[in-house]
């Protein structure tokens, strides 16, 4: 028994990585005011976002005998002009109009390892934390706001093994809230990562990674519905103890 509690609380090796980002948003949004059911609009033609844009990149692993976790991050802002093509919330079709959107994305996860030979396979489960605040003006006094942070939790697996000398990982998380919940959303995270360790501690890596949601809900008194993207490439260094 007393082997068994000494395995179990056996100290993590833990890695610590800091990295560049580049990410840009597409897809769709629409604002509807009160029970108005407003068409959605591309967020390029209709704000004049979209480009890609520099964001910080830090990820944190714990790896321990029985269970793994993890958390990353990143943020990043972009500001653009466009013409709405149809009503945002009180702001009227044909409109010219500045945006700025700030888009924060903290991702936590705890998998059980299977370690088969030099494959490992690790489900688990992911907490997606999403923090937008995106503003929509035609003048300082004539603006719209979606300002809300979402936590969205859903069923996650991790599969990593040696490729070319280099350690090959990719995370897939998948909810289609219809299906548990009633709610008429769908969310995915998909990352993929090489990382090299040319000593015991030093690791250099770069991956890829798409955020998904499709999703309709409700801001104050006005109603959401976004079908939008996030995705890009990150690389970095960090220091495994």
């Amino acid at each position: 028994m007393l082997g068994l509690l000494s395995t179990a609380c056996a100290p993590f090796a833990v890695t610590t990585q800091v990295g560049y980002m580049r990410v840009a948003v597409d897809g769709d949004l629409a604002l509807a005011s009160g029970s108005g059911n407003d068409a959605p609009q591309d967020v390029g033609a209709a704000f004049g976002l979209g480009s890609e844009r520099d964001s910080p990149y830090v990820r944190v692993v714990a790896e321990g005998e029985w269970i793994d976790l993890s958390a990353s991050g990143f943020w990043l802002r972009e500001s653009g002009a466009g013409v709405l093509g149809a009503a945002f919330g009180g702001l009227p079709a044909a409109t010219p109009v500045s945006a700025e959107l700030e888009l924060g994305n903290f991702k936590m996860a705890a998998v059980v390892p299977l370690r088969c030979g030099p494959l490992t396979i690790a489900p688990g489960c992911l907490l997606d934390v999403f923090a937008i605040d995106f503003r929509v003006s035609e003048s300082p006094g004539n603006r719209e706001e979606v300002d809300d942070v979402v936590a969205v939790p859903m069923p996650f697996v991790r599969v990593s093994a040696p490729f070319l000398g280099l350690r090959a990982t990719a995370e897939i998380g998948y909810l289609d809230a219809p299906r548990f919940t009633g709610v008429d959303a769908r969310f995915a995270d998909i990352e993929a990562m090489l990382a090299w360790q040319p000593g015991q501690q030093l690791q250099l890596f770069a991956g890829y990674r798409v955020l998904v949601a499709d999703a309709n809900g409700a801001s104050s008194t006005d109603s959401v519905a976004i079908d939008l993207q996030v995705s890009g490439w990150f690389l970095g260094g960090g220091l495994r103890f």
